[in-house]
């Protein structure tokens, strides 16, 4: 479903692809899980939530404007691209990629149906534990993490380690749910 404007418009026309890389790692997998928008759907109901304002501009309002209001954004469904210009162009090449690919959707084609249908997926995954060299491979994560984090190791994190200190503490002290949640889903 559109739901970007691409670089220079105000109109969603690209859509939300999201790019999933990851490698092993021994502590906790290294995972980059992004969608191409400044932030996640899931960050802006977050956010929506609490009242609180995004550290930047997150998409527009529903007359087109940047702004920060995570509730505005949600009700134009416009959502900025993350990196700007270069992300918008990335958006647009994964979904064109992944229809080519898989012979289902773009988003230009999901936008005239009456809801998303035959969308289009594509999954790269190489085994690079083939090679023989878990503990080399090891040991290159392992040192590409160090060099990553430098001299400031408590500043820096590699994709997907917040993840992973969230899941420990939730396993560890439960899952906190949202006063307006928990209303909703007592409901049920």
């Amino acid at each position: 479903m559109p739901n970007m404007p691409p670089w220079g418009s105000s109109f969603p026309r690209i859509g939300n692809n999201p790019l999933v890389i990851a490698a092993p790692h021994k502590e906790a997998p290294i995972v980059l899980d992004m969608a191409m928008t400044q932030f996640s759907y899931g960050k802006l109901e977050q956010q929506r939530i609490h009242g609180t304002p995004l550290p930047v501009d997150g998409g527009m309002d529903i007359d087109g404007k940047p702004t920060k209001d995570a509730a505005k954004i949600l009700e134009s469904g416009r959502l900025l691209p993350a990196g700007f210009w270069k992300g918008s162009g990335l958006a647009f090449a994964l979904d064109l990629l992944a229809s080519l690919i898989a012979s289902g959707n773009a988003t230009s084609h999901i936008a005239a149906l009456p809801s998303e249908q035959q969308i289009s997926q594509v999954f790269l995954v190489f085994d690079i534990n083939r090679s023989g060299e878990k503990e080399q491979i090891a040991e290159r994560v392992l040192e590409a993490i160090d060099w990553l984090k430098g001299d400031e190791p408590e500043n820096v994190r590699y994709p997907g380690e917040r993840a992973a200190l969230t899941r420990e503490k939730r396993l560890r002290d439960g899952i906190p749910v949202p006063e307006e949640i928990w209303n909703a889903l007592d409901k049920l």
